[in-house]
């Protein structure tokens, strides 16, 4: 089951591509397809932009209690005109990711008039939900898929929706507060699940949104904790590290570009820090690491590229370094992320601060 991925421009790549690596981490039938390198735009001419009564300025779509609107039958338009213009089958999903509100104030919401579209909302949920906004908008997406299936029309809705929050997915949430209620526990009560058990014939596609809605809880109850253990996750390297992952958030996969990934492993291999400018004299290391997480690149080409990673004046390690840092945030947060990126004082030893004890090579 193919669903489409599409963004509005506000987002940006590096957000939909850091949403886009959590939710391939998870395989199975429901396959997520990336689509576009630039963002889908929202404006007022022919798309029913509805700027907020006082509202001038760009919006921070991240602080902001007031953030601008479009309406439904913008979000859903640019579903359907996605589908037109890139021939999408009745039975693929096409999904759209946006940070702006919408007239009814909704997190998400699936296309009543029966295709397979969807919208789901970015931004805002600090003010709801502890943890990184990536877990809950795959909540969001996730359990709309799964119900579709379950109510094919507003009727079908209004019928499987509980007005008051017991935990389930189904959960309304009018207010808006009880929605990490659901998040932490990740949980479908009893009528909801016969109801699936009826009308989602893939059991497949049921595990697999299960999986998901296991991952977001883990997370959820593991950023709760850390506000009063400040315990951060271990970290597993596996696979001359190809994989990194937060093992106590689920497994969680962290992504880095391979230079940026060799440059973290060669941090996480010197507990006592290298001051930027000594790290021409690691290239013979910097270039093994590199190698073997790209073991057909070109030896030449891999010795160009380490050479101009650590000369000192390039920016080459800065730009290294701003990347990794901002991946992290990106990932955990940036209260949780300052234990693994990479920082310093000029001409002192840069080093990754969390303790080795937490880090598990295999």
């Amino acid at each position: 089951m193919r669903v489409h991925l599409l963004y509005s421009e506000e987002i940006g790549l590096e957000r939909y591509d850091s949403l886009l690596d959590l939710l391939q981490t998870i395989k199975g039938t429901i396959q997520f397809v990336k689509q576009r390198d630039q963002g889908v735009e929202l404006r007022a001419e022919g798309l029913g932009f509805m700027e907020r009564k006082g509202s001038k300025k760009r919006h921070d779509f991240h602080s902001s209690t007031d953030l601008p609107s479009v309406s439904w039958e913008t979000l859903f338009n640019v579903c359907r005109t996605f589908r037109q213009q890139n021939d999408i089958g009745e039975n693929e999903f096409v999904v759209l990711l946006t940070d702006y509100a919408n007239e009814l104030n909704w997190f998400s919401a699936p296309d009543l008039s029966g295709a397979r579209n969807m919208f789901v909302q970015t931004s805002g949920w600090g003010v709801f939900a502890h943890g990184e906004w990536r877990f809950p908008v795959v909540y969001q997406i996730v359990t709309n898929l799964l119900r579709h299936f379950m109510a094919r029309n507003l009727e079908e809705m209004e019928d499987i929706v509980h007005p008051e929050s017991i935990g389930c997915m189904n959960d309304f949430n009018r207010d808006k507060r009880g929605i990490q209620y659901k998040l932490r526990t990740a949980d479908i009560c009893s009528a909801c699940a016969q109801r699936i058990n009826v009308h989602v014939s893939d059991k497949n596609i049921v595990r697999q949104v299960i999986a998901y809605m296991d991952l977001v809880r883990t997370h959820m109850l593991f950023r709760s904790r850390f506000t009063f253990t400040k315990q951060p996750s271990s970290l597993c390297i596996s696979r001359n590290g190809q994989e990194i992952k937060f093992t106590d958030m689920g497994d969680t996969l962290f992504e880095l570009a391979p230079l940026n990934r060799a440059v973290f492993l060669f941090f996480l291999k010197h507990p006592e820090g290298v001051v930027l400018n000594d790290l021409v004299d690691h290239q013979v290391e910097l270039r093994r690491i590199y190698q073997n997480l790209n073991p057909n690149k070109d030896q030449e080409a891999v010795r160009t590229t380490i050479e101009n990673l650590v000369q000192p004046g390039t920016g080459g390690i800065t730009e290294s370094l701003t990347r990794i840092k901002r991946a992290f945030v990106l990932a955990v947060g940036a209260d949780i992320a300052e234990y693994y990126y990479i920082s310093g004082r000029r001409n002192e030893p840069y080093r990754i601060g969390l303790d080795r004890e937490w880090v598990h090579w295999e």
